[in-house]
């Protein structure tokens, strides 16, 4: 009988610091080069904790840019990388739906929306995502056809952002 091994990785992402979110996360996956699935957080790409960023048109092009790249990561380790992120879906709005991806060597093969949205205490998360109800959400043209992958993503590329008044600078 074959044994699946799913190594979890909890990290301590930094709100607006994809980058090194993305680094910090792959060393952690690297260093299980035995495991078939490789499992991180709700909101790995964008941070559960980015609040009213998640609502930023250049803060949601680099969650679809940095989403690619753990699909990249998935294609160069051969393994599956099962990934929280916000995802959109048929309804183009200002929210994205919160969501699970899972690679499989590069290739999407589960793309699935929150289906209960908290909104107590210190959860917002009707404020930032559209309800999608228990459904399963569109595969993203970026995630199967190499040949569609976004644009690198701007201003969160950089290593420092003004937003609302305010600067945010990512560790490095």
């Amino acid at each position: 009988m074959r044994t699946l091994k799913v190594a979890l990785h909890q990290m301590n992402y930094t709100t607006g610091d994809f980058r090194g979110n993305f680094e910090r996360t792959k060393a952690s996956i690297l260093g299980q080069p035995d495991a078939d699935l490789h499992a991180l957080p709700e909101c790995a790409v964008a941070n559960y904790a980015a609040g009213d960023y998640l609502l930023e048109a250049d803060y949601q092009r680099a969650i679809v840019h940095w989403t690619e790249q753990y699909r990249l990561l998935s294609e160069q380790t051969g393994t599956a990388i099962a990934v929280g992120t916000p995802l959109r879906g048929k309804v183009q709005g200002r929210k994205m739906g919160n969501g699970l991806v899972v690679f499989d060597r590069g290739r999407a093969v589960l793309s699935q929306f929150k289906t209960h949205l908290p909104n107590y205490d210190v959860f917002d998360d009707v404020r930032w995502f559209e309800a999608r109800g228990n459904r399963r959400a569109p595969m993203p043209k970026w995630a199967c056809c190499g040949s569609r992958r976004p644009a690198a993503p701007s201003p969160w590329a950089s290593a420092s952002v003004r937003t609302s008044g305010s600067t945010m600078s990512p560790m490095t």
